[in-house]
């Protein structure tokens, strides 16, 4: 989906959290006026998963955070024993990831409107 329009909520529901990100990233750099490239899409998107992955984490105790560094340190861990470990921490997880991009797009817009950023890895 390379359209230049905003995405629905519709739109959201059927896709991954990777291509919906990806998405995103590719409207911000259109919307900040510099190409779309590939390389700068993968950039914001690993930034924004960092950013939505340290978010989560401050939303689980101590005890959790712990539990999933021991899942993680396992190399038999499946993805679903880390769901099911994030989903009982009782962490809002759709509020966190909308209040990420929103403060990814917020900070990324305004850094491109003074072009004064970091986000651009190429530079």
């Amino acid at each position: 989906m390379t359209e230049n329009r905003i995405l629905t909520e519709a739109d959201m529901q059927n896709m991954s959290q990777d291509e919906m990100l990806s998405v995103f990233a590719e409207q911000l750099l259109r919307a900040s006026g510099r190409e779309a490239t590939e390389v700068l899409k993968a950039d914001l998107v690993a930034q924004i998963n960092g950013r939505i992955t340290d978010e989560i984490l401050k939303g689980m105790s101590d005890e959790k955070v712990n539990e999933l560094n021991s899942l993680l340190d396992n190399p038999n861990t499946t993805d679903e024993q880390i769901d099911t470990l994030i989903e009982s921490a009782n962490v809002d997880i759709e509020s966190a990831v909308k209040r990420v991009m929103e403060d990814f797009q917020s900070e990324f817009l305004k850094g491109a409107k003074n072009e004064n950023t970091n986000f651009d890895s190429t530079r």
